[in-house]
């Protein structure tokens, strides 16, 4: 007679049924101890077929975005849901006459809720609009849609964020991660010069973009930013700007151009290493963020030594004995990418000659061989007469 199985049974169900599980298990030996239990979500029973709206991602309903398809400022139809943060939506769109693409950032509701949010995003639509420079994304234009809504519109970049170059390559050449950085120091001094200071620096908000062969950094995110002049000293954060903030930041206070500095040197350890956001799981919360040498990373890069010049006055814990100002680390960059292309060149000379002594060595060896065989033979053939 066989027995009944009295093994727990799996039984599956829809991986939305529930917010922590995809399956339960039941004991069918015990039927009186299975309960129906509320949706966490909604509170109504589960079942087989429920599945809760709410608990679908997000990035599954932007699949029935509404506003796809739509024209906003008069001639931008929305074609395609591209990110969300915090305080905006971005869209691709395409321009109804012109035929060209463009990036839409869109407030959202979140933003709506901050009643200095149209002043706010208006003050930095007048800013970003005013800069042109080739390491900064364009904006277009602006504009306020009658439920309050802003809405800027840019250029639209095929470049990559700098965050995903760096998960996939790891770490790059010194002498490109020099470069990049000084096309950023670029950018920033223009703005500057046009009464505006980046507080938001991270990998994220940097496309790297490559035009006829040649890679450029651009500067996103300049809706986040603040007036030089003392009386705009807001300040925004975001989460992935928090990991490349300085000390002082962390602290609450407010950024200036030295805290920049520091988010940049930040940046270039990062392109170098890959190495800044484990070093902040080490550092939770406000704590001050220990960061090692460049030496001590990467104790195999020729270079280290000369970059670590640079990331040891940008990272310095003190604000006052950073680099003062955008100019003087541009400078200091600018000298060490003369100094890394100097070890370099040693260095493929070294490699050549050593390739070069393998292959006298070679030919000596070889010729040692033919000598070799050539004596023997002499001596067989002697041997024979």
């Amino acid at each position: 007679m066989l027995s009944r199985n009295t093994e727990p049974q799996i039984v599956f169900r829809n991986a939305l049924t529930r917010g922590s599980s995809a399956c339960d298990v039941q004991d069918f030996d015990n039927p009186q101890e299975t309960t129906i239990e509320p949706c966490d979500i909604c509170g109504q029973e589960l079942d087989d077929e429920h599945a809760c709206l709410q608990s679908i991602p997000s990035s599954v309903l932007r699949v029935q975005d509404p506003r796809i398809g739509s024209i906003v400022v008069d001639h931008y139809i929305l074609e395609e849901f591209v990110c969300e943060s915090s305080t905006s939506l971005v869209y691709k769109a395409r321009h109804q006459l012109l035929n060209s693409h463009v990036a839409v950032k869109i407030s959202n509701r979140s933003g709506l809720r901050d009643p200095f949010s149209v002043v706010r995003t208006s003050r930095a639509a007048v800013i970003a609009v005013r800069l042109e420079h080739p390491n900064i994304v364009r904006c277009i234009e602006f504009s306020h849609e009658p439920n309050q809504q802003g809405i800027l519109i840019m250029d639209w970049c095929t470049g990559t964020p700098l965050s995903q170059v760096i998960g996939k390559e790891l770490a790059l050449t010194p002498r490109r991660a020099l470069s990049l950085l000084e096309g950023l120091c670029d950018a920033l001094h223009y703005a500057q010069t046009q009464g505006v200071n980046h507080i938001n620096l991270h990998p994220g908000g940097i496309l790297i973009d490559n035009i006829s062969g040649y890679e450029q950094a651009k500067l996103l995110d300049f809706g986040l930013m603040k007036m030089i002049a003392p009386h705009t000293s807001d300040i925004v954060e975001s989460s992935e700007h928090f990991k490349y903030a300085s000390p002082e930041e962390r602290c609450g206070q407010p950024p200036d151009q030295r805290s920049m500095i520091y988010s940049l040197g930040l940046i270039l350890l990062d392109m170098l290493t890959g190495r800044v956001e484990a070093l902040n799981n080490q550092s939770p919360g406000n704590a001050r963020l220990e960061v090692p040498t460049l030496l001590q990373l990467r104790s195999d890069m020729a270079e280290a030594a000369v970059i670590d010049k640079i990331l040891s006055r940008c990272l310095a814990t003190k604000a006052s004995r950073r680099y003062q100002n955008i100019d003087e680390l541009g400078l200091a960059i600018n000298q060490a990418k003369i100094e890394v292309d100097r070890i370099q060149r040693a260095e493929n000379l070294r490699l050549t000659n050593s390739k070069e002594q393998r292959s006298t060595l070679l030919w000596v060896l070889l010729l040692a061989i033919i000598f070799g065989i050539c004596a023997a033979w002499n001596t067989i053939a002697s041997g024979l007469h």
